[in-house]
């Protein structure tokens, strides 16, 4: 199973993300074998195949993969396992995407909390959901609780990442936008400016992002 579970993974990684499914089925299959339906193994691949079809944008099937795997995690008493709390943050990250939006808070809120009592502020994990969370509230037109949100997030990131990763400029993104959005347009082209700088200095100015 972990051979399989691994090679997934390294899949995932170089965006190959048909055969990564294929072999994660085949790790769900000896999962399932190797250690039963109920078990941490089989409930970690469905959140790895969860995952993958958020990349494929088949978010019907990553809904009903990532839902199996919390549900087994919370029946185990899981709740500190890492890869329950990246099955509630990619579960968040679902449901603001299918508008699902109540729930998407409640899943980002509870890893947050769980995530922050493993780890510090500083994890990427962490900051990834607080950008995500921060993210839904600009969806939802909540700008009070976004702005301080993605605030943090940004600044945070460049602690952690850097100003030239992607997860920053996606932040400077965000912000940009929301200050569109409430007319603030001074600071708004501000962020979107400095994202955009930094997009072609990272990834050059021919690159899609």
């Amino acid at each position: 199973w972990l051979a399989l579970y691994d090679k997934t993974d390294s899949l995932i990684a170089i965006g190959r993300y048909a055969d990564a499914l294929s072999v994660a089925k085949q790790a769900l299959n000896q999962a399932a074998t190797s250690f039963g339906k109920a078990q941490p193994q089989y409930a970690q691949t469905l959140g790895c195949i969860g995952r993958i079809h958020v990349y494929i944008g088949n978010y019907a099937a990553s809904d009903s993969n990532l839902s199996a795997s919390r549900d087994i995690y919370k029946k185990l008493n899981s709740e500190a396992d890492s890869n329950y709390i990246e099955v509630l943050g990619n579960l968040g990250a679902v449901y603001r995407i299918t508008g699902k939006f109540r729930e998407s808070e409640r899943s980002l809120l509870e890893a947050l909390r769980l995530q922050k009592q493993i780890s510090s502020s500083q994890n990427k994990r962490y900051l990834n959901m607080l950008g995500d969370l921060g993210n839904l509230y600009v969806v939802r037109t909540d700008y009070k609780k976004a702005e301080p949100l993605l605030l943090d997030a940004l600044a945070l990131k460049e602690k952690v990442f850097g100003k030239q990763h992607t997860s920053y400029i996606s932040t400077l993104n965000s912000l940009g936008a929301m200050y569109a959005s409430l007319e603030n347009y001074t600071a708004s082209e501000q962020y979107l400016q400095e994202a955009l700088r930094l997009r072609e200095k990272t990834l050059g100015s021919a690159h899609p992002l």
